[in-house]
């Protein structure tokens, strides 16, 4: 993973592999949260409200996308030698 020096935050959520991680995950999850949510009505044919929907895959896509933005940073923040994986106590 190439990542330019000095990514912000914003800059970390618009990066190609923090948008191919959070579709990856949204969509597993999301489909996953869909069947269990929604899966009984849906095979009785009475579908869920669209935005329902939407939100249920907007919310891993969310959630991904913040969790990889954050990693880049505290990465890139981390003092040279020091990986920020460990431990500072």
């Amino acid at each position: 993973m190439t990542v330019p020096q000095d990514t912000s935050f914003w800059g970390a959520l618009l990066l190609p592999v923090t948008i191919r991680r959070a579709i990856k995950v949204s969509m597993i999850v999301g489909t996953l949260l869909v069947l269990l949510n929604h899966g009984d009505a849906i095979l009785i044919g009475d579908w869920p409200y669209w935005w329902k929907i939407v939100l249920t895959y907007a919310v891993p896509y969310s959630v991904s996308s913040y969790s990889t933005a954050a990693f880049i940073v505290e990465i890139q923040n981390a003092p040279p030698g020091r990986s920020s994986l460990e431990s500072t106590s």
